[in-house]
């Protein structure tokens, strides 16, 4: 039976993008997902430098204090909610 869950890589790791361990290992994880039909989301994103990263690597989706900090769903609405036109 298939899967259709999303793959969650942690990378807010200490020194991610610094040397080659780490980042060869999350390449890997992302393209066996990718080969699975998956998607990946990564977890932990804290600076552009990983974010920027990640996107080379062709990872899916990303959450992290670089992209936006917790808060209230209320306020997340008024920041981000669009209104559309009548037809």
């Amino acid at each position: 039976m298939p899967a259709h869950l999303p793959l969650v890589i942690a990378v807010g790791l200490l020194g991610f993008g610094q040397g080659w361990a780490l980042p060869t290992l999350v390449r890997a994880i992302i393209n066996m997902a990718h080969h699975m039909d998956l998607a990946t989301t990564a977890e932990g994103i804290e600076d552009a430098a990983t974010q920027a990263l990640l996107i080379d690597m062709g990872c899916d989706f990303g959450q992290g204090f670089h992209l936006g900090r917790p808060q209230p769903a209320a306020d997340f609405i008024a920041r981000f909610a669009t209104t559309v036109p009548p037809a």
